[in-house]
């Protein structure tokens, strides 16, 4: 558990228009850490889910740790 995270952002259609989604997984535990939804691809999206990331993971204080690698998953926000 935390020593492998990636990330996606993908976009749905609701009855109000599009929403994007961000998404952090853990890969050991397959487990949803990260999440967030706004109506525009912004770097804000990817910082809000990645930020959920770090706080679920109680990477709130600094101090020594092991260090997390982070890889991007390809999906539907590329291919558009």
């Amino acid at each position: 558990m935390n020593q492998k995270w990636a990330g996606d952002i993908t976009y749905l259609r609701t009855d109000e228009g599009w929403l994007y989604m961000a998404v952090v997984i853990d890969l050991w535990s397959s487990a949803v850490i990260g999440l967030s939804m706004l109506p525009r691809m912004t770097a804000q999206l990817a910082c809000d889910a990645l930020q959920m990331a770090l706080w679920r993971r109680n990477y709130r204080s600094l101090g020594p740790r092991k260090p997390v690698l982070f890889s991007r998953l390809s999906g539907a926000a590329e291919a558009a």
